[in-house]
């Protein structure tokens, strides 16, 4: 399946289908500090698709993308982010809701991937626009 959506099929709006999913995986991961538990379950859900859609997008991304000569370190640097992200934010994340500040957490995380997607959307809109642009040369 992952093969389907990072590939061949969603090569055209790759971009777009990626920035799209970052803003949707934004708007939900709010929604996990501020709505009441019964609702966050729809969220979570929702989150956990579009992780799923958005994950294959951005591995074809890079492998399509990173020079050959680099593609080893470059595909390994999401993973070491992560890494990084689990020994440094995840214990201050986890001090701040134990002190009731889930709103903050997911709010700042939400936001975060949101204006990621929304800078992926606007750059894509530029970059078509130029290519459209009567005086392209492509």
């Amino acid at each position: 399946m992952g093969n389907i959506i990072g590939g061949h099929l969603a090569y055209r709006h790759r971009r777009q289908r990626f920035g799209l999913g970052l803003t949707v995986y934004g708007l939900a991961l709010v929604g996990f500090g501020v709505l009441p538990v019964t609702k966050v379950v729809s969220g979570y859900l929702l989150g956990n698709g579009v992780d799923g859609i958005i994950d294959p997008i951005y591995a074809a991304e890079l492998n399509e993308k990173a020079p050959e000569k680099y593609r080893a370190t470059i595909l390994s640097l999401p993973g070491t982010g992560f890494s990084l992200g689990m020994i440094i934010l995840f214990p201050l994340a986890g001090w701040l809701m134990a002190h009731g500040q889930w709103v903050s957490v997911y709010g700042t995380i939400g936001l975060a991937l949101f204006l990621m997607g929304t800078m992926v959307l606007l750059g894509n809109r530029r970059k078509t626009s130029q290519n459209t642009h009567p005086m392209s040369t492509k």
